[in-house]
């Protein structure tokens, strides 16, 4: 018997599954890696034909902190935390030098730390805790480069504010319901987008997948999770894939699974003649393990997800796909 279905997708692919959600974060982080640093070579090539910043002191900075610079306006006012490392028998002077340089100016010194080179005796780092305009930072450094050797400099944005007091902190939740704010969806892996993906191109597959999908997202937090009336050939596929996997269980489960599915069967929470619906299953593996479910509309972004694990709350599609991962809980 055949898995046609509704709600599977009728389309074989020669690609094969896509990647594991840690790999997907993994090749996300190289590709934003790799444009980052074309961003910043692009900002290392702006600030050096704008004669704002001399050549010197941008080969000194690095990648961070000519992106601070170039992204900071002239009326913010600048938290930043300076690590100068000095190189040499003079070093001690270099720094008393750039100390009377930050106070001359205007910058305001909050915290100093002097720390020497374990390798290199002779060597020492200066983490310095400035506040003050962009202009401020730009001429002190560019003296400081010019007459000293002065091997790196870094700029650490401690706290950066314009007039209106915004906090540049990246927000992150606080409580489980915020999670309503956690639905960021993996574009490029949907079926509309990734020619990869099983369903690429299966017009019904898609429209299914869109319907359940609305349902999952208007879903907040407190409500009871929605009840979804699957069709009577969606039930039969679920039956046909069940049966075949009862068939597998002893030779491919682990005992932990085997004990598990077990004892959903048992309370009949999960049989072969229905698709099991979340609510009932979330409220089961609250009471188990002290994680629940929650509908999601499609592939979450990594950042999302382990927000979500971080209340004990598991995230899934209502489509038929993911049922399958939900049996491992």
């Amino acid at each position: 018997m055949s898995l046609n279905n509704s709600i599977l997708p009728t389309k074989i692919n020669r690609f094969g599954r896509r990647d594991s959600l840690i790999k997907q974060a993994s090749l996300d982080r190289e590709q934003n890696e790799g444009i980052r640093r074309q961003n910043t070579l692009r900002s290392r090539k702006e600030l050096e034909r704008s004669l704002t910043i001399c050549k010197t002191l941008l080969k000194c900075l690095n990648d961070e902190s000519v992106e601070l610079i170039k992204n900071a306006s002239e009326e913010e006012q600048l938290n930043l935390l300076l690590i100068l490392n000095c190189l040499g028998e003079n070093n001690r002077e270099i720094l008393q030098s750039a100390l009377q340089q930050f106070l001359s100016i205007g910058l305001y010194l909050n915290n100093l730390e002097i720390i020497p080179e374990l390798e290199y005796s002779k060597d020492l780092e200066m983490r310095a805790k400035l506040s003050g305009k962009k202009w401020m930072f730009l001429e002190v450094l560019s003296k400081i480069v010019v007459e000293n050797s002065i091997e790196r400099i870094e700029l650490k944005n401690l706290f950066l504010y314009k007039d209106n007091n915004v906090n540049s902190t990246i927000w992150f939740p606080h409580h489980v319901s915020e999670l309503d704010l956690c639905a960021h969806v993996v574009v490029k892996y949907e079926p509309t987008e990734d020619p990869k993906h099983p369903g690429f191109g299966d017009k019904k597959y898609i429209e299914r997948r869109s319907e359940l999908n609305k349902i999952a997202n208007s879903y907040r937090f407190g409500e009871p999770i929605p009840l979804i009336e699957y069709t009577e050939e969606e039930n039969n596929t679920w039956k046909i894939a069940y049966k075949q996997l009862v068939e597998l269980r002893e030779t491919h489960t682990c005992i932990e699974y085997q004990r598990n599915i077990a004892e959903m069967e048992r309370i009949g929470l999960i049989n072969a003649d229905r698709i099991p619906q979340i609510r009932e299953l979330s409220a089961y593996i609250q009471k188990k393990t002290g994680f629940e479910l929650r509908p999601c509309g499609g592939l979450l972004s990594a950042r999302d997800f382990l927000a979500s694990l971080a209340f004990r709350v598991f995230q899934v599609k209502l489509f038929l796909l993911e049922f399958f991962l939900i049996l491992i809980l």
